[in-house]
């Protein structure tokens, strides 16, 4: 429940206050004459709460939507579902210029396998939060793999929903992501080649938390002025290319 208030707090708009010692989840109030409970993170509870607390700093500093427009009205905050009190399952969406991050809150000892979840937008939802992951300590009720939203046959915003795994005292974190990227896959020995010039516009390497490593991405316009991204990956000895508009 600690992980699911957490998460709320730092979803919802306003500056967060954290005491000292709360994230590695001290029993203890804070003693100015004492020394914080580090030996606490000899225990993996702790340890994972710890990383949970990491984690969520990552976040709320890699995603501006959670917190430019804190302090602007009417903007950058707007409730999905803030009335259902059977369930206790709450939901709201934050956003910036360029971007949208829905939450949802379980607030009940209960999951729900498959639960929809209206959005903002017609795309892709990404998780890039869950308080009940392994990694935290959780029951590892999660939602790996992107999710497609589906339409609901009306007009506006919140005309299209998602269907998530909800674990019991769960807060999740959804990036929405318009685009659609299509993976073609194929098993070949790697090897180098030499005296081939690129035709695209810019290249760079960049580090994918996913995968764990640097991945190299090229970029080239089309003929209609879009960008097209082409990514050339090798892993385990497997050779991967990734393109999309």
């Amino acid at each position: 429940q600690a992980r699911n208030l957490y998460a709320y707090m730092y979803a919802h708009p306003g500056k967060k206050l954290n005491f000292i010692g709360n994230e590695i989840a001290s029993f203890r109030e804070f003693d100015e004459k004492k020394e914080i409970d580090w030996f606490l993170l000899e225990y993996p509870k702790h340890r994972a709460f710890a990383k949970f607390f990491s984690d969520l700093n990552h976040i709320y500093l890699k995603y501006p939507a959670l917190y430019q427009y804190d302090y602007t009205c009417g903007k950058g905050f707007q409730w999905i579902n803030a009335d259902n009190a059977k369930q206790s399952v709450f939901s709201f969406v934050r956003e910036d210029d360029s971007q949208y991050i829905v939450c949802i809150m379980n607030c009940k000892p209960e999951s729900y396998p498959q639960y929809d979840v209206k959005v903002p937008q017609n795309g892709v939802y990404k998780e890039i939060l869950n308080t009940e992951d392994a990694l935290y300590g959780g029951c590892n009720m999660c939602n790996k793999k992107p999710l497609h939203s589906i339409a609901d046959g009306k007009q506006g915003v919140f005309s299209s929903h998602i269907t998530i795994q909800l674990a019991p005292w769960a807060t999740i974190y959804f990036e929405y992501n318009q685009h659609w990227i299509k993976v073609f896959q194929r098993v070949e020995n790697v090897g180098n080649s030499v005296n081939i010039i690129s035709d695209r516009k810019k290249q760079e390497y960049v580090y994918n938390d996913l995968l764990t490593q640097k991945i190299y991405i090229d970029e080239a316009k089309t003929e209609k002025g879009k960008k097209e991204y082409s990514s050339y990956i090798v892993k385990n000895n497997m050779y991967y290319q990734i393109s999309g508009v």
